[in-house]
């Protein structure tokens, strides 16, 4: 027995093996109903699977092992343990038992409700009726001169500081809004998809709606019925409507900026048309900032970096207004339905019931131009307060933007966000969040800069790192069951809400990168298809860096379970995404596997099984680390990777014009260099490390159980 296990005094070896021995057989079943006849006078039969639990609570009424055995979510033990903690007596209200239904009744029938946590309606966001195909309704106008077309793109879902719609009211022309949804092969193997196509599915909803209300209406098609491509669906469009220019707001994905070179060059050369590029939203164009022939910074690939090359350029321009009204074409050209562009097709079941896996997205945000309007007010109203100190990094209180499905769909823009908070608290005052935009752009200019960034390793010579080829630690991973509960609390609520705060995305990552020893390249796509504000070059370029291969190492390691010391000080965080561990305190509620079994019974927690709270995916994280840090020394000390290492410890990177500059490296894998404490570092030991709070540390905290009181109680 551990030296710490302390049992209900009732809940004896012998009872538990006895309970050992039905528990097997526990099975649901229903239980006819009593037949009107002599015997229906005598006592009904108990459920079998309260049957172990009358053999030790003996003349308790049925509907009161009912209760005990829901209440420990069917662990007999428990269970048991619950009664006799309770003081070993039924309560008298449980003395009279409940009527029974007249139907077949089973243990359902007299269990009461379980205790679930509190849920929010859905928003009436998600349930605005879809509008016809434009052609239907829309207004139009007989005399309406050739038009001007405004293609939508996924990134621009706002009527509000929309510079392609902005430079088409400009104009003076009629406008015809337009969205195409892109062909697979135009988005290479990085669709829009998952959590996110659900929401622009409901955005693009929103964003009809908002034409409606300026007396114009959003044109639906698919690039896949008109050629194949954006282009080709552009060209027909223009023949169609007889439009004399196209206004679009620039994307920065290598695939995306290919297709919008290509649809310029069909439109201007085949249709003679004029085509005008518009500022996309960033608050800094890749193009303008060029960091890599401009910056003086040498940290190549840090904000730092990135704001020395913007610092010679003008600021970012206040938002546009959102237009009043739009002209009228002619006619309309033929439009899809919104149902038809297949962004939020739910699964079915062989029975022909959905599942609803969305269902956690309608209940915690509001899709839409005015959904994010209303998020960026809360924001500003509270959180902004606290973003300057280490309080942004709090999950247990909604301290942090929850505003990065609607900037990423361009429902907000980064300049109205930016606006919006220098209003709110003064340009002197905001430097953390000026520099979490500044990264925002930086990372979309990484992407455009080096077209490769989402899929192959920026520092090539990590290509040969040797990763885990168990698939079983992915698979925990993904489905929040590693054992280690902010880890997974945060993934849980990535399936659920589609969303979890920037610190946890950096615990997630360094888990499954640091300690589980997973290729990167499965985490960034794992967030791809999860996340509602999922972002080919944000999520490549934090992978990257968290995967040891991008431009600047991250130079920290969140520990599992010490991270909590930030984000989840008291545990809350973890007891609403995991309620089975509700009833822990927070000295164990992050590391749970070091409770006391006796408290582990009194809280209801079990590891293991169907109800079971996971074992641990790994136990000895030192050795888990220890196999991360030797890869990566492997290919530092390899024929090839001994070439890309500086003096200083740091590596080198050659840029395609021939330019060499020096890439930021964690001080762990720096060989020969000196830590500012004038330790030299050998390569062999694990430096970089997250230390416990006294309650989280085994060695410090202070045992509050029976057994161990008693022991310090008798010193």
């Amino acid at each position: 027995m551990d030296d710490h296990d302390v049992r209900p005094a009732a809940n004896n070896p012998a009872r538990r093996r006895r309970a050992a021995r039905h528990a097997e057989s526990r099975v649901t079943r229903l239980v006819e109903p009593t037949p009107l006849t002599a015997d229906a006078l005598a006592p009904p039969a108990l459920p079998h699977e309260l049957e172990p639990l009358a053999q030790v609570i003996v003349d308790a009424p049925a509907a009161y092992l009912a209760h005990l055995l829901a209440a420990s979510e069917g662990h007999v033990e428990f269970a048991i343990a619950m009664h006799f903690d309770g003081g070993g007596t039924v309560p008298p209200e449980w003395r009279t038992p409940p009527a029974l239904p007249s139907t077949n009744s089973t243990v359902e029938a007299i269990r009461p409700p379980p205790l679930e946590k509190p849920t929010t309606a859905e928003d009436a966001s998600w349930h605005l009726e879809p509008l016809p195909p434009a052609p239907v309704w829309a207004p139009n106008d007989v005399r309406a001169g050739p038009p001007a077309l405004v293609w939508v793109r996924a990134g621009d879902m706002r009527l509000a500081d929309n510079a392609a719609l902005h430079a088409a009211v400009a104009s003076g022309r009629p406008i015809v809004p337009v969205y195409i949804e892109p062909s697979a092969q135009e988005q290479r193997h990085w669709p829009v998809q998952g959590a996110a196509a659900y929401w622009l599915h409901h955005s693009l909803n929103q964003l009809q709606h908002g034409y409606r209300s300026l007396g114009s209406a959003l044109v639906l098609r698919a690039a896949v019925d008109t050629g194949g491509d954006s282009a080709s669906a552009l060209l027909a469009l223009v023949y169609e409507t007889g439009a004399a220019v196209v206004y679009f707001n620039a994307a920065y994905e290598p695939w995306r900026v290919a297709s919008d070179e290509r649809a310029m060059c069909m439109l201007r050369e085949e249709a003679c048309v004029c085509v005008e590029r518009c500022a996309g939203n960033v608050l800094f164009e890749p193009w303008d900032a060029r960091p890599d022939e401009q910056s003086q910074s040498a940290g190549f690939g840090s904000v730092g970096f990135f704001l020395s090359a913007v610092a010679h350029l003008p600021p970012p321009p206040p938002p546009l207004p959102k237009p009043s009204r739009l002209r009228a074409p002619s006619h309309w050209p033929t439009s899809l339905p919104l149902r038809a562009l297949c962004l939020a097709r739910l699964p079915v079941r062989r029975d022909g019931t959905r599942i609803d896996w969305a269902a956690g997205l309608r209940t915690s945000w509001a899709v839409g131009e005015e959904g994010g309007r209303a998020a960026l007010r809360r924001f500003l109203a509270n959180g902004i307060r606290n973003f300057e100190s280490r309080e942004r990094f709090r999950c247990d209180e909604l301290r942090t933007a929850a505003i990065s499905p609607h900037v990423r769909f361009g429902e907000l823009s980064a300049r109205t966000v930016r606006q919006a908070v220098r209003d709110t608290l003064g340009a002197k005052r905001t430097p953390t969040f000026d520099r979490r935009l500044a990264w925002r752009d930086l990372a979309y200019w990484s992407l455009w800069r080096f077209p490769d960034l989402a899929d192959e390793p920026f520092r090539k010579h990590y290509g040969a790192q040797e990763w885990t080829s168990d698939p079983a630690r992915l698979a925990s991973w993904q489905r929040a069951g590693t054992g280690f509960p902010l880890v997974d609390a945060a993934l849980t609520q990535l399936w659920h809400i589609g969303w979890m705060p920037n610190y946890l995305r950096h615990v997630v990552a360094g888990f499954l990168v640091e300690f589980l020893n997973v290729d990167w390249r499965h985490g960034e796509r794992w967030f791809h298809d999860t996340l509602v504000d999922a972002d080919v070059a944000i999520n490549a370029f934090m992978w990257q860096n968290g995967g040891h291969s991008g431009f600047d190492q991250w130079n920290f390691v969140m520990h599992p379970v010490y991270a909590a010391k930030a984000c989840d000080p008291e545990g809350d965080y973890v007891r609403r995404w995991l309620p089975q561990l509700a009833k822990l305190p927070v000295e164990y509620i992050h590391c749970p596997w070091e409770a006391p079994f006796g408290l582990r019974t009194s809280a209801r927690v079990l590891f293991g099984g169907e109800r079971g709270y996971p074992h641990r995916v790994i136990e000895d994280l030192e050795a888990a680390r220890r196999l991360s840090h030797d890869a990566v020394m492997r290919v530092r000390r390899s024929e090839v990777g001994k070439r890309f290492v500086l003096p200083s410890g740091h590596e080198w990177y050659e840029l395609d014009t021939g330019k060499r500059v020096i890439l930021i490296t964690r001080q762990d894998y720096r060989e020969g260099s000196v830590t500012r404490e004038g330790v030299e570092v050998s390569g062999n030991e694990i430096i970089t490390r997250q230390t416990a709070e006294p309650k989280w540390d085994l060695r410090r905290r202070e045992r509050t159980d029976m057994l161990s009181r008693a022991l310090q109680d008798s010193v």
